[in-house]
């Protein structure tokens, strides 16, 4: 079975990311998500976590940025 890695930088992009992530989700690879937040002011991060999806931003506030918990995903 093949392996792929699936990652973007993202920003503001709650409004597509749900039929981004589900049609990735069913596929029958190995996979391993992991994208990269620059400074997103809508649901990005919210749809992230709630799929479980690891991603990084530069945020200082956030202290808990790096989630690298990464999961591979069958």
């Amino acid at each position: 079975m093949a392996n792929v890695f699936v990652g973007a930088p993202v920003r503001n992009r709650a409004w597509i990311m749900e039929r981004h992530l589900q049609p990735l989700k069913q596929q029958t690879v190995n996979k391993q998500f992991f994208y990269i937040l620059n400074d997103s002011e809508d649901q990005t991060v919210q749809i992230l976590n709630d799929h479980q999806i690891p991603y990084l931003t530069d945020n200082e506030e956030n202290t808990d940025a790096v989630h690298s918990d990464l999961r591979a995903e069958s």
